[in-house]
C-alpha cells in the first residue's frame, strides 16, 4: 500500500514536471514568434545604415552621416507637425472660442493653401534655385540646403507668431508661415533617395512609412499630455517646445556633409 502511495505521487510528480517543461516551452515559443515579429516590423530601419561604396570600394561613411541626419530632422518636424496641429485645435478653441465650424474652415484653409505650396510654390522655387546652383544626382546639394533653411526658417516664424498672438487674425496669419514649411518632408525624401542604393530604394520608402506612422500615433500622445501639464501655468508653452524641437532640428543640419 506503501509502496503504491509512492508510485501515485511520483506519477503525479513526473506529470506536473511534463506539464511544466510543456508550458515553458510554448511560453518560449509565443516570446519567439513576438520577438521575430517586432524584428519584421523594424526592419526596414537598417535601410538607414546606409552600405553604400565609392568605386574604389571604401565605405561612403558621407552617405550615412548625412542619412542619419535626415531622418532625425524629419523625425522631429514631422512631430511637430502632427503633434502641434492637434495642440492647434484645441488653443484656438480655448483662446477664441472657435467652434467647431469655424475650426474646419481653418483646416480647410490650412490643406489648402499646402496643396498651393507643394504643386505650385515648389516646383517653381525649385526652378529658380537649379538656375542659380548645380543639382547633384548623388549627394545633398545647395538647392537641398536653401529649401531646408527657408521651410525651417518658415516653421520656425509661424511657431513664433502663434506664441505672442494676440488676436486671431494673427494667430490665422501664422498658419501661412506653417504652410511654407511642408516643402521641407519632400525634400527630406529626396535627399533620402539621393543616398541610397538604387536596388533599396522600396526599403526606404518602407522605413520612411514606418517612421510617418511611429510619429503619428505617439506624437500627438506626446504633445496632448505636455498641453495638459502645462495648460494650468501657460496654454501656450506647447509652442515653446515647438521651437526647441525644430531648433534642435536646424541644429542637426549643421552636420550634414557634402561632397567636396
Amino acid at each position: 500500500m506503501k509502496s503504491r502511495s509512492v508510485s501515485d505521487a511520483s506519477i503525479t510528480l513526473r506529470n506536473e514536471f511534463r506539464n511544466e517543461i510543456l508550458h515553458s516551452s510554448r511560453f518560449s515559443r509565443e516570446m519567439h514568434n513576438i520577438w521575430e515579429a517586432i524584428v519584421a516590423l523594424v526592419s526596414p530601419l537598417k535601410t538607414f545604415w546606409v552600405v553604400r561604396k565609392y568605386p574604389n570600394g571604401s565605405l561612403d561613411l558621407k552617405s550615412r552621416n548625412n542619412v542619419i541626419v535626415f531622418v532625425i530632422v524629419n523625425t522631429l518636424v514631422l512631430s511637430c507637425s502632427v503633434g502641434g496641429g492637434s495642440v492647434m485645435m484645441i488653443l484656438c478653441s480655448f483662446l477664441f472660442h472657435w467652434n467647431s465650424v469655424q475650426l474646419g474652415y481653418l483646416m480647410g484653409f490650412v490643406m489648402g493653401f499646402r496643396v498651393f505650396v507643394l504643386l505650385i510654390f515648389s516646383p517653381l522655387f525649385q526652378h529658380i534655385l537649379k538656375k542659380i546652383f548645380r543639382y547633384d544626382k548623388d549627394y545633398v546639394d545647395n538647392i537641398d540646403i536653401v529649401i531646408f533653411i527657408f521651410a525651417l526658417g518658415a516653421e520656425f516664424v509661424g511657431a513664433l507668431i502663434k506664441l505672442v498672438s494676440s488676436s486671431k487674425s494673427l494667430f490665422f496669419f501664422s498658419t501661412f508661415f506653417d504652410s511654407f514649411g511642408a516643402i521641407l518632408i519632400p525634400c527630406v525624401h529626396s535627399c533620402l533617395v539621393k543616398h541610397t542604393e538604387s536596388d533599396k530604394i522600396g526599403e526606404l520608402f518602407g522605413a520612411i512609412a514606418l517612421i510617418q506612422n511611429l510619429v503619428s500615433l505617439f506624437a500627438p500622445m506626446i504633445f496632448l499630455s505636455f498641453y495638459s501639464l502645462t495648460s494650468a501655468y501657460s496654454p501656450r508653452l506647447t509652442f515653446v517646445l515647438i521651437l526647441v524641437i525644430l531648433s534642435i532640428a536646424a541644429f542637426s543640419t549643421l552636420f550634414i556633409r557634402k561632397p567636396k
